[in-house]
């Protein structure tokens, strides 16, 4: 039953209610319930090929609230509310305790979309799953499939999940509430369905309120970032207990990935409301433990009020399957990247539970939590019970009892107790009969040895080039990847695991032959290498050539590693060859070895009905969704046979992009050569343009040519809009379709595809012999896009085009300005962003690129004016909006400085110091002002200030931050200051370091010619291009945005040679 709730009304009323007796039961239902909405919109029509294709981003974000009803699941038993909104990527929204009606998961109260994730759209709060490739992932804010159960042991389930489409891979998550228990648990399910090695990520990102003197308990010897480096916790290097919320008021937003001991728990307490929360999961399972804080400063506060409207700050409380979300610079630590084996399944389940009045946390299991405060000779403790308790609870100090009670506690309900200890409370253990809370020998013996510190590798090796390859295959940057593969082959032109990837590589853009050379190179070193043999039969299968592959699949199923995805793939192929009784077997072996192999379990399902054998097959689906309850294979196939259940496939998927699911399944068996099957999947779709090519292939091959011609032309008649092919399969159905219709849209999609397999020459021509039919504007964006390294003046015409094809469309105009600055011709850039700023006046992203066309044509005065009108709404990690203010102001500085005008300049100074929030940034706690301290000073000097200068010159000097990973040209006013101070040993001594660490750098060049007076040479360094770095999103690429000012600043006092 669907029953409408006024939330806010709602929220009062359940916390009125609290207390009311219940049954011991759990219970489920499912509502509408209606939040203030700041809703996403303006979804991106031009394709934008990369790690997330085919998903698209939302460009749209409104600043006002609305109301909109969001379907929401609520779980309650006696002690805990549980929310889930699975329109919002299976998010649980939200966790509440009922006996204090305190939030131990964060409940936001709006939803709030705002510019963080992937995509895009992104809404703070509750428990987010982020699985796939990195996060924010592209499901975290559209719905999601999902059902409700009741189980027979009296718990009650909603179950999520979802297709990751650039991987394929599937995953879900049970959610499960029991009716005696004040926990919940997360049981997930991930599983690879392809025969290649995929990205691997997996992050539940739960929220917790900041407020109320939160401690974390996160027990570990390191925190390390997304680069993989190492740095003390809970107390850090300068003796900060950053395990204290409120610590941790200094420097940027954090991201702790707490490391170095063998624990299942992590949690935290407020001491102010005397709560908290736990989280267990087993350390194989969950290794991955991760605390993320805003800046306390402005820099990221304002981020309280733009995702929030009164709920106030919250930390978010990670878990993850690796130690760290690492980036791309991890790659050179311990910390690396891990890939998803073929075939292969994943599950893991966590706790999550409340605590309270335990004045702290010491550990805690899903029985319950606890804490223990030495005073003196006396020990405190305190028990929090989260299932019924009837246990002793025993200490031991050195294997020895010190003091054992027996415990009778419902759920939530706490014991308080003390004994005689003159011991360490660090040296303690304790149990609940049998069961550890703390295990033996206390803290010190579950800390960890694990290193931490980077290999001195050299990663111009054979090995280091091999290992740089396979991480960035591994974060799906192939391109990369087989750049570093091929070098690494060039040294050694054998090394199987560089072939190995080399065919791998090969076979992701569909270049098979080539594939195929690799794989057979690499058995020509080793005829039994279990990579080789498993690509090779891979490769083989696809081009055709059925008995070389069995031959490989054979092979490598001598290795564990390999064995059950090569019977997988030989089931498969007996499958298509009709041969049940073999590929029964097959199947059913290839479950052995792995029982969550779900591909092996619905090939067996298959067969069964293939061979009549009505009951088994029903059974094996039951047991299909037994694993995998959001199965859609099972549900289909119980349709073939029982006409009931025919609807079941369409209600079974309400996930966004639902012919995505559609044509998965259908392709499934395509695969398999069961084209009826195929063709059944997809007639119970939703029309869309991929899935009509496919109808029409599959009456062609029929012989049914007034369907194929039929679902032709209704494929090619239908709207190109958020249309974006991107699977293998749809290669030769597109070729027929070019083939058999006149439209231009056949072209276009094929080209999509091997454009995303990065096969551009091919892409290229396809999208050339569409010519200029199309009359779709973002047909020539994308166009201009694939052209764009060329230099092809198609790139221009292209932009124009869709201009003129729709004037009302902000990103036409973005795009051609932003190509006219790319080019250098700033005025022709300023002058068509100009046009569509007038027209678009509420849309930032233009304002800021007129911003930027008057600063570089040096129109500063009205570059501020612009920027102190404009409203800019932040984006996770954007700055521009503030870069672009300060630099105007210090060059109106610099122009002031030049023409004498001091007091003007000081000024423009101290208006770059400001952060205004409406550019989408507050001030960080330090910010960097070498520049503006330098200029400050530089001014004072002419003045004859001398005394003030060198304050300011004392200031720059002080500021260089050599623990930076980088060296930039503030670096280099930093020198300066110091040789303009008498300190000429230390500024040499620094640019020493500075050419070392480098390697005799751009940046080091031409600060050494600054430094020598040297102008032209200085000219010409600053010119060359730089080397553009491709990263994981959480990542800075540096830039040196300074770098011109810098120049600028220079050039006014250096002299010609």
């Amino acid at each position: 039953m669907i029953i409408k709730k006024n939330f806010l009304l709602f929220s009062l009323l359940m916390a009125a209610n609290l207390s009311a007796p219940f049954a011991q039961e759990a219970k489920v239902k499912e509502y509408e319930a209606e939040f203030p909405t700041y809703s996403f919109s303006d979804p991106d029509p031009v394709p934008n090929i990369g790690k997330i294709y085919p998903y698209f981003r939302f460009d749209g974000y409104s600043t006002i609230a609305s109301p909109r009803d969001w379907k929401m699941v609520e779980m309650e038993n006696d002690y805990l509310r549980v929310f889930i909104n699975p329109e919002i990527g299976g998010k649980i929204w939200g966790a509440i305790e009922k006996s204090t009606g305190k939030e131990f998961i964060y409940f936001n109260h709006v939803v709030k979309f705002r510019d963080i994730a992937m995509r895009g759209p992104w809404t703070s709060g509750g428990i987010e799953i982020n699985i796939g490739s990195i996060g924010h992932a592209p499901t975290c804010s559209t719905p999601v499939n999902y059902l409700t159960q009741t189980n027979p042991d009296g718990s009650v389930s909603c179950i999520v999940g979802a297709l990751d489409l650039p991987s394929r891979t599937q995953w879900r998550v049970k959610i499960t509430l029991p009716p005696d228990k004040a926990w919940f648990t997360t049981n997930a399910l991930w599983v690879n369905p392809t025969p290649l090695e995929q990205s691997y990520y997996h992050w539940m990102n739960g929220a917790v309120k900041a407020q109320g003197n939160l401690e974390f308990v996160y027990p570990g010897q390191y925190h390390i970032g997304h680069d993989g480096k190492a740095s003390p916790w809970p107390t850090d290097s300068l003796n900060r207990k950053i395990s204290w919320y409120n610590k941790n008021n200094f420097g940027r937003s954090k991201s702790y990935h707490i490391i170095g001991n063998y624990t299942n728990f992590s949690g935290g307490y407020w001491y102010d409301d005397k709560f908290g929360f736990g989280h267990y999961a087993p350390y194989d399972e969950k290794p991955g433990k991760k605390i993320w804080i805003w800046s306390l400063s402005r820099w990221i506060m304002l981020w309280e009020d733009i995702l929030t409207d009164t709920d106030g700050q919250y930390v978010e409380v990670q878990t993850g399957r690796l130690f760290n979300q690492a980036g791309s610079s991890s790659t050179y630590t311990p910390f690396k990247h891990r890939g998803f084996t073929p075939f292969g399944a994943d599950t893991w389940t966590e706790y999550w539970f409340p605590v309270k009045n335990t004045q702290g946390i010491r550990r805690g299991i899903p029985k319950g939590t606890i804490n223990f405060v030495q005073d003196n000779n006396q020990l405190n403790f305190w028990f929090c019970a989260n299932e019924p308790v009837d246990n002793r609870l025993l200490f031991f100090h050195k294997d020895t009892t010190v003091y054992t009670t027996q415990i009778q506690l419902d759920p939530m309900e706490v014991i308080e107790g003390n004994f005689l200890f003159r011991g360490k409370p660090n040296d303690l253990s304790v149990r609940l009969d049998n069961k550890y809370i703390i295990e033996p020998g206390g803290k010190k013996n579950h800390d960890l040895s694990r290193p931490v510190k980077p290999a001195s590798v050299d990663w111009g090796s054979q090995y280091g080039l091999y290992i740089m390859g396979k991480e960035a295959e591994r974060q799906r940057m192939y391109q990369k990847a087989m750049i570093k593969y091929q070098a690494c082959l060039d040294q050694e032109p054998w090394f199987i695991p560089a072939l190995n990837g080399m065919a791998h590589l090969y076979y992701r853009h569909m270049e098979y032959e080539k594939a195929l050379k690799y794989a057979t190179k690499a058995l020509r070193m080793d005829t039994y290498d279990p990579q080789a043999n498993f690509l090779y039969g891979v490769i083989n299968k696809t081009i055709g050539n059925t008995y070389d592959a069995m031959d490989g699949f054979s092979i490598a199923s001598a290795s564990q590693e390999y064995r059950s995805a090569a019977y997988t793939e030989m089931a498969g192929i007996y499958i298509k060859l009709q041969e049940w009784s073999t590929a029964l077997d097959y199947a059913r072996k290839s479950q052995q070895y792995n029982k969550f192999n779900i591909q092996a379990h619905q090939m067996e399902a298959l067969i069964l009905r293939k061979i009549n054998s009505s009951e088994e097959a029903e059974k094996k689906r039951k047991k299909i969704l037994e694993l995998d309850l959001l199965n859609h294979f099972s549900r289909f196939e119980s349709g073939l046979t029982d006409p009931t259940m025919r609807s079941s496939l369409m209600e079974g998927i309400t996930a966004e992009l639902p012919h995505e699911y559609f044509l998965e399944l259908a392709l499934w068996y395509y695969e398999l050569c069961l084209p009826q099957e195929a063709k059944q999947v997809l007639q119970q779709a939703l029309s869309n343009p991929v899935v009509n090519y496919w109808l029409a292939w599959l009456n062609h091959q029929e012989g049914n040519t007034d369907k194929a011609a039929y679902y032709l032309e209704k494929a090619n008649s239908a709207s190109p809009k958020l249309v974006f092919p991107f699977r293998h399969e749809t290669v030769p159905v597109l070729q027929w379709s070019i083939d058999h219709s006149e439209s231009w849209k056949p072209g276009y999609y094929l080209g999509l595809v091997y454009w995303s397999k990065q096969r551009l020459a091919k892409a290229r021509e396809l999208f050339l012999s569409c010519d200029d039919k199309p009359d779709y504007y973002p047909f020539y964006l994308a166009r201009s896009k694939l052209f764009l390294s060329t230099g092809h003046d198609l790139v221009l015409s292209d932009l124009k085009k869709a201009a003129s094809l729709a004037p009302g469309e902000w990103r036409t105009g973005h795009d051609l300005s932003r190509y006219y600055l790319d080019i250098g011709k700033t005025k022709e850039a300023q002058s068509v962003v100009e046009n569509y700023y007038r027209r678009f006046y509420d849309n930032y992203y233009l304002g800021l690129l007129l911003a930027k066309t008057l600063l570089l044509n040096q129109y500063y005065t009205q570059c501020v004016k612009l920027l102190d009108e404009l409203q800019v709404l932040p984006n996770e990690g954007a700055t521009e909006g503030h870069q672009i203010y300060r630099e105007a102001h210090l060059q109106l500085v610099i122009d002031n400085y030049e023409k004498g005008k001091y007091q003007i300049a000081m000024k423009h100074v101290d208006q770059a110091r400001l952060w205004p929030e409406n550019l989408g940034v507050g001030k960080p706690y330090y910010p960097d002002e070498r520049v503006e301290n330098y200029l400050t000073a530089r001014i004072f000097e002419i003045q004859g200030k001398n005394v003030n200068a060198r304050e300011y010159y004392r200031e720059t000097a002080s500021s260089i931050n050599r623990n930076s990973t980088y060296w930039a040209s503030k670096d280099l006013l930093s020198i300066l200051s110091l040789k303009k101070t008498g300190n000429t040993e230390k500024a040499d001594q620094l640019m020493e370091e500075w050419k070392n660490e480098t390697h005799d750098g751009q940046t080091y060049r031409w600060a050494m010619a600054c430094m020598n007076n040297q102008y032209n040479q200085a000219r010409k360094i600053f010119s060359e291009q730089g080397e553009i770095l491709e990263v994981t999103p959480w990542e800075t690429i540096h830039q040196d945005t300074d770098r011109i000012l810098i120049w600028n600043i220079l050039q006014i006092d250096l002299k010609k040679e």
